[in-house]
């Protein structure tokens, strides 16, 4: 059986990481997180907002959840 390419056998090393960058990033990550969640919010309550419009305007009425 032929032997693999030494590309395949090649160890891959990652530079080391100081400690202030790393929490950094860690912040920054998290703000990151935050701000997709209250998009997400944001972008929910459009959408139900929408939906409560649509049925007062087809219907008449609302539903509970739109009150």
């Amino acid at each position: 059986m032929p032997a693999p390419p030494a590309e395949l056998q090649k160890t891959e090393r990652l530079k080391s990481v100081e400690k202030g960058d790393l929490n950094e990033y860690v912040e920054r990550h998290g703000e990151a997180a935050s701000a997709v969640e209250r998009l997400n919010n944001r972008i929910h309550g459009w959408g139900r907002l929408w939906a409560c419009v649509s049925s007062a305007l087809s219907t008449g009425t609302t539903p509970d959840a739109c009150k």
